[in-house]
């Protein structure tokens, strides 16, 4: 039998128990403090993964001008991947769709693994260049893009939304 996942946004509440499981998952590479989460929250929202009610998974996220980018995404233990994480990315994927987003960018950092990579793809992202992407697209990975990252992509919509709805 397996656990239920629980997949929600996150609320400030939450705030004390993220920075304790970032820095569980980042083992000492980089250190989370408060102060830095909630300054992020300015920046993205969270949706937030639990399984037998302990946090396992959290994507920092936004959506602008029909597009949505992933910023960040944390699952913890990796081997939780597959259905932790799925349902997470799943969950904000339909919320972005929902939203009238057209596509999903997610900017993994170049040294991700071959799991991690593989995982996406496995999740309906696809590894694009910025110079495959249409001009509104480009400016908005451009924009959001960190240092040492490439684009993933996943399109949520056969056709582009032309019209504020």
């Amino acid at each position: 039998m397996t656990d239920r996942i629980a997949v929600r946004r996150a609320r400030p509440r939450d705030a004390d128990e993220m920075v304790r499981f970032f820095n569980r998952a980042l083992r000492g590479r980089r250190k989370v403090d408060l102060a830095q989460l909630f300054q992020s929250f300015g920046e993205q929202g969270y949706m937030l993964a639990e399984m037998a009610g302990e946090l396992h998974a959290a994507v920092g996220w936004n959506t602008e001008d029909f597009i949505a980018r992933i910023r960040q995404i944390t699952i913890f233990p990796a081997k939780l991947r597959r259905t932790v994480g799925r349902a997470l990315l799943e969950a904000v994927c339909q919320s972005a769709y929902e939203g009238m987003c057209e596509v999903v960018l997610f900017f993994p950092p170049l040294d991700a693994s071959g799991r991690a990579q593989t995982f996406y793809r496995s999740c309906g992202f696809t590894r694009v260049s910025l110079d495959d992407l249409i001009p509104a697209w480009r400016r908005a990975a451009l924009q959001s893009m960190p240092v040492n990252s490439f684009v993933m992509l996943r399109q949520l919509r056969d056709k582009r939304v032309m019209h504020p709805v």
